[in-house]
């Protein structure tokens, strides 16, 4: 019986605090608007530090991480045929832009902070890897 309430008191609260720190690794669904939304997010950040005269487009969500109000992003993107000085981010999501012909492809590792009751939202980019 001992075991049993040590198991209760100590043991579960940690597996449940542990799972709700580390967030839950999950394939993404397709055109979950939540996942568009912090795409287009992350694709904003990603052209606004990028070097590249292209606009970079996003191809597709590889993993997804939540927790709360923090989600870890593996997302792929590409050039597109589009120049950043002739299209801005809102031209960019609204019209779309078709993908250059061997042109370069990346996987970005992304942290998007987005609190909407505080209109705060922080986009960091951990890792680039070129395909």
């Amino acid at each position: 019986m001992l075991n049993m309430r040590l198991f209760v008191f100590l043991i579960l609260p940690l597996a449940v605090l542990s799972f709700s720190l580390f967030g839950k690794k999950t394939t993404p669904a397709p055109k979950d608007p939540h996942l568009e939304e912090l795409k287009w997010i992350a694709i904003k950040e990603i052209n606004a530090k990028s070097k590249d005269l292209l606009n970079l487009v996003p191809v597709e969500i590889v993993t997804d991480r939540q927790n709360s109000f923090r989600n870890t992003l593996e997302l792929k993107v590409a050039q597109s045929t589009c120049l950043k000085r002739t299209m801005n981010h809102e031209q960019l999501k609204e019209k779309g832009c078709k993908l250059k012909k061997k042109g370069k492809q990346f996987i970005y590792t992304l942290e998007i902070y987005k609190r909407a009751w505080e209109k705060f939202q922080s986009v960091t980019i951990k890792s680039v890897k070129e395909l």
